[in-house]
């Protein structure tokens, strides 16, 4: 998987307990911005609200009309139409740095990222983006990427942070599942414990709530970590291993 040393089982128990006390302290919000978004969308009598609010009999119609849409994309069309971007204070001085800043937006269409970043947090009440670097494929050259995260309850936030704007966290990861198909064929076999799922890999949801321990495909999590350095580490774990870093 890697060309370098990696104590993996002790980044996997780290990222293990990580998660835990991330969702310890923030699935109950993120679960919220879960379901505001699907009453954004025009669920709004689930069934749990109709329970709560006894409409659950069939002689009850439960209808639903709202300006919502309209609203949160009145409020977001000044963003949109902003001429927003990076810009130096002394650019003068740095134009070689500004010129890659404004290349680095156009080739990551930024400003769509963050429009629908900022439009989810307009709906829910938060809004989420990655920044990372992957390699190009024309130029083999590194390369800076901003991605808009869709669901707000894939985030694992820090719990360790003191800051409102939770500006000075040190770790977060984004958890996704992936199939055991395809988790094989990109990673290897034995990324998939043998008698999977009855025996659970290294790293799993078990006894966490935020996120649902499946039986038909593996947890794969991209794991950022602030180091002494005060650089930051990326692992992605899949099932029993470390498989990027």
């Amino acid at each position: 998987f890697m060309d370098f040393e990696l104590d993996e089982n002790k980044i996997i128990d780290e990222l293990q307990d990580f998660l835990v006390k991330s969702s310890n302290r923030y699935s109950g919000d993120m679960g919220k911005y879960i379901s505001d978004l699907e009453a954004y969308n025009g669920n709004f009598w689930t069934d749990e609200i109709k329970k709560t609010y006894k409409r659950t009999a069939k002689t009850k119609f439960c209808l639903h009309f709202s300006d919502w849409a309209v609203l949160a994309n009145a409020i977001s069309s000044p963003y949109s139409n902003s001429p927003w971007h990076v810009n130096l204070l002394n650019k003068l001085e740095l134009q070689e740095v500004q010129d890659n800043i404004d290349k680095l937006e156009q080739d990551n269409d930024v400003k769509f990222e963050l429009k629908n970043a900022f439009l989810r947090a307009i709906i829910t009440g938060a809004g989420f983006a990655v920044v990372t670097t992957d390699i190009d494929q024309m130029s083999g050259e590194p390369k800076v990427v901003l991605e808009f995260v869709n669901r707000q309850d894939s985030v694992a936030l820090d719990p360790n942070v003191e800051k409102p704007d939770a500006s000075d966290a040190e770790e977060g990861a984004i958890v996704n599942y992936i199939s055991l198909s395809k988790a094989k064929r990109l990673y290897g076999e034995d990324v998939v414990p043998y008698k999977f799922p009855e025996n659970q890999p290294k790293m799993n949801f078990q006894g966490i709530d935020q996120w649902e321990n499946l039986t038909d495909c593996l947890q794969i999590v991209s794991y950022y970590v602030k180091n002494e350095n005060g650089t930051v580490d990326y692992y992605k774990i899949c099932g029993n291993y470390v498989v990027e870093a």
